[in-house]
């Protein structure tokens, strides 16, 4: 399939990774630098310049590893502002909870348009829009935008999107791909300039003298390089966060619920839709419980020891599917005769509820699915995977590599650079595991599960636990 050696750098939440690939996308070679976290009363921003510098880094790596061509995939819905290649201060990253704050500040026609089906999502708390408005009002005639518009400002001197980034946005149209003249209107971002979007058959730029290729949401990548652009097929990424995307054939629904449309991939002719839901830092708690338990391995050894579980609520800022921008993490059912046994194995319920919530959702919108597909870090814990594959009813497959994201804007480089086939985009040869379900898995309490939810995720317990937070003492 490729005969030059295709990369890719995947920012993520937790990272950069450069990706090296050889002959049919086999993963030759992988490196990856840490993004820290800036965290503190609902804040969760990383370093812009620190950002910046770990992408060169990894740009300069692809060159010296004889990298033709390199993909750049990007984590979603995190802004940042800046003014003539300078960070104005951190990456507000998607993690963030303060939406809140920022939706409370909105103007009351704002505020009414956000309960409207239509326009409500680009105006409820936690859309990027609302962190947009917030850093421009603090930084007049600065560019601000998600990560993608800074990175590629920064890289090739032209401020770009990514059409699936920049619908994420709230403030472009996934439907046209045009600005969303009333949201813009009623946040008071007239003077804002936008980017120009770049399709993803755009040809390369050079930066540092490496052939670079149009850049892809992550969650869009992982799509493409798990081979789940057709409907029928399900892509679940367990990773920082938990998110799951179907994809459409035809146009988007004009109503889609608490569920979120999203651009897979824009060529000329022909745009993948598809629809997502997603909870907000699922393997950020696993890694808190793995660091207390001793490790992963031991994190599954404990869940499989006999005991009743503390279901966990893995949710560190706010559920997107269904809309819950309130709920936190937390621990239930803690019982005489709790060990660590409990905690393990609630987290691997909880998880796997969660999961199947959003799955629910999105099969009763798209008329059910064939086949699941998961990769991300998580999807590495054998029980995790094989008790979603227990649960879904469904075939389910696993990537062997789990660099889905990586692996998706790899090819989405190749296909502008001509080295990738149109074919070979739309339906790459991915290594595929199916995962053996759980035996002896009884699942119940699912429909409970949403009960729960809403009762952990309401106003006056939100209240209630933050004045509790507020406690500290000191040695």
């Amino acid at each position: 399939m490729v005969s030059r050696l295709l990369c890719s750098v995947d920012v993520g939440t937790s990272g950069v990774r450069l990706s090296v690939y050889g002959e049919d996308l086999g993963l030759v070679a992988r490196y990856s630098r840490e993004l820290p976290l800036i965290l503190g009363g609902g804040r969760v921003e990383q370093d812009a310049t620190v950002l910046i510098g770990r992408v060169r880094e990894m740009l300069e790596k692809a060159g010296r590893s004889g990298c033709s061509v390199v993909g750049l995939s990007v984590y979603r819905g995190s802004v940042v502002a800046w003014r003539r290649g300078e960070p104005l201060g951190g990456v507000v990253t998607w993690m963030d909870s303060r939406g809140l704050e920022e939706y409370s500040r909105l103007p009351p026609l704002a505020r009414l348009a956000s309960k409207t089906p239509v326009l409500g999502k680009a105006l409820q708390p936690g859309s990027p829009a609302l962190v947009i408005r917030r850093l421009w009002l603090s930084h007049p005639g600065a560019r601000v935008w998600s990560v993608d518009g800074f990175l590629s400002d920064l890289l090739t001197g032209e401020f770009t999107s990514d059409p699936g980034q920049a619908a994420l946005t709230g403030l472009i149209s996934p439907y046209s791909l045009k600005p969303l003249a009333s949201v813009i209107r009623l946040l008071g971002l007239g003077g804002l300039e936008l980017p120009r979007l770049h399709f993803h058959d755009t040809p390369l730029s050079r930066v540092d003298g490496v052939a670079v290729g149009p850049m892809v949401a992550d969650q869009q990548a992982a799509s493409i390089g798990l081979g789940c652009l057709r409907a029928g097929c399900a892509k679940a990424t367990l990773g920082t966060g938990l998110f799951i995307d179907a994809p459409l054939e035809g146009g988007l629904p004009l109503f889609t619920g608490d569920l979120i449309p999203v651009v897979n991939l824009a060529l000329p002719g022909r745009v993948c839709y598809g629809l997502e839901g997603f909870a907000a830092g699922v393997g950020m708690v696993f890694d808190a419980f793995a660091r207390v338990l001793g490790g992963f391995g031991v994190l599954e050894e404990k869940a499989l020891e006999p005991g009743d579980p503390a279901p966990v609520v893995p949710v560190l800022a706010g559920l997107r599917t269904p809309y819950r921008p309130l709920l936190r993490g937390a621990v239930l059912g803690v019982s005489p005769g709790f060990t660590a046994a409990s905690l393990a194995k609630g987290l691997i319920l909880g998880t796997l509820l969660t999961l199947l919530t959003i799955y629910r959702e999105l099969a009763g919108r798209v008329g059910g699915f064939r086949e699941l597909r998961i990769g991300g870090g998580l999807s590495r814990l054998g029980l995790l995977a094989s008790s979603i594959a227990s649960a879904v009813g469904v075939r389910v497959y696993r990537s062997v590599d789990y660099n889905d994201s990586a692996r998706g804007a790899a090819l989405v480089a190749g296909y502008a650079s001509g080295v990738v086939s149109r074919q070979d985009l739309l339906n790459p040869p991915v290594s595929l595991v199916e995962v053996e379900p759980l035996e002896g898995l009884r699942l119940s309490g699912v429909d409970a599960w949403l009960g729960l939810v809403d009762a952990l995720a309401s106003k006056d317990f939100w209240k209630r636990l933050e004045e509790i937070r507020r406690s500290s003492w000191e040695r």
